[in-house]
């Protein structure tokens, strides 16, 4: 039914049930897409084996686009306009879901293989190459729902950035429950928006709608469940998320011994923006007879260490993680005193000469610290091997070290 006028109630229905739309085919497409992959894995066939290994990169994005976006298609088509609409946009939902699939695996094996961290949301494209796909075959319905689907991906996207930013800040707070709840109740509605959006854009490109006054069975039923799966999958991924280091964190650990009764060193430490040492260096763990104070020297802040023998400090502390920034620019603030410690040198594994006195000659050293940016990439800083430390100020080789983890 044509109309010639742009109402509210329209717009809702359209925007009601194509969040309903992609929220049912996310459900259903995660589901299906881990069962896919678990079933070719659970195949002894080496065949099949190598034939998966070789599609790893595509399988998991090419089949959750597909069953999301032909879910989708289908659902919308079949509410506003019926069975052949269904179709119609099943088909292309398809296809948006291989192409969009394809190029968000290949972008994900290039940053893997060249070892680089994409700055590029794919959320925005996606919707967008989306949208323009279900327009087709009419210009200005491709333009519109491009846009549509650009827009709604965008807004999506930073509900998405906000519910990781709460949920680590929760985990932070040890909130429990509360990152739960806030991890699902904000992806669901990320996942809403875009298939709203794009919907919408359908009504404004098309002026149709039905406006049912009851959804079919079969389509309650498929929403049901794909509601019911998305809300297990994210419950799931929610508490596995729990136990892993979703927070930043920095730890050292310092060794020292001599044959003379007492011994009196400055080393570096690890300063924030500011200038300022990292609360970790206030109150070490000791191992043996030692005190420390964090003082100003010529060549910049030091921790001085006086101590009897043998003794080891170990140091630790978290940082609140948001994740706006990718992992590699998560430390890129802090700053290794007294060295010319540049952080991507030392990702790289480049040697950094640090700054170090000892008041006595022949005090035995160790020098590790560490940083975990809880988002896949670990860098530590260490002495290649034991240092014998001589009279007065000397330069030491300090090895960098960067390691990606899932």
């Amino acid at each position: 039914m044509q109309q010639k006028e742009i109402t509210i109630k329209h717009i809702l229905t359209y925007g009601k049930h194509g969040a309903m739309g992609i929220l049912t085919g996310t459900g259903v497409g995660l589901f299906f897409s881990y069962v896919i992959i678990g079933f070719i894995l659970s195949i002894n066939s080496q065949i099949l084996m190598n034939s998966f290994v070789l599609v790893r990169p595509l399988q998991p994005a090419v089949s959750v686009y597909i069953f999301i976006f032909a879910v989708y298609g289908a659902y919308i088509g079949y509410i506003f306009e019926g069975k052949e609409k269904a179709i119609h946009l099943s088909r292309l939902g398809a296809i948006a879901g291989v192409l969009c699939g394809i190029a968000e695996a290949s972008y994900v094996e290039w940053t893997r293989i060249s070892g680089e961290i994409g700055q590029l949301s794919f959320f925005p494209i996606i919707l967008a190459a989306t949208g323009l796909i279900f327009g087709v075959p009419k210009i200005k319905n491709m333009i519109l729902l491009a846009i549509s689907g650009a827009l709604g991906g965008m807004v999506g996207y930073g509900i998405y950035l906000l519910s990781l930013n709460l949920s680590y800040y929760l985990i932070y707070l040890k909130a429990g429950l509360s990152v739960v709840i806030v991890a699902i109740l904000l992806s669901v509605l990320a996942i809403m928006i875009p298939g709203a959006f794009i919907s919408i854009g359908m009504y404004f490109s098309e002026r149709t709608t039905s406006l049912p006054g009851e959804v079919p069975r079969f389509l309650r039923i498929t929403r049901n469940v794909g509601i019911i799966l998305i809300i297990i999958l994210l419950l799931v991924s929610t508490l596995f998320s729990l136990g892993m280091s979703n927070y930043g964190s920095t730890s050292s650990s310092i060794q020292v011994s001599s044959d003379i009764n007492e011994f009196i060193i400055y080393v570096p430490i690890f300063l924030d923006d500011k200038g300022n040492a990292l609360n970790m260096y206030d109150m070490p763990a000791a191992k043996g007879t030692a005190t420390t104070t964090i003082i100003d020297t010529e060549h910049g802040k030091a921790l001085k260490i006086r101590g009897f023998g043998r003794i080891e400090l170990n140091m630790n502390q978290t940082h609140v993680r948001f994740i706006i920034k990718d992992s590699q620019n998560f430390f890129d603030r802090l700053k290794l005193s007294m060295s010319n410690y540049v952080r991507s040198e030392a990702l790289a594994g480049r040697q950094i000469d640090a700054w170090v006195y000892s008041e006595t000659e022949g005090a035995m050293f160790n020098y590790y610290i560490k940083q975990d940016s809880g988002g896949g990439r670990i860098m530590d800083i260490h002495t290649e091997k034991t240092e014998r430390l001589s009279k007065g100020w000397q330069v030491i080789k300090l090895l960098g070290t960067g390691i990606w983890y899932d």
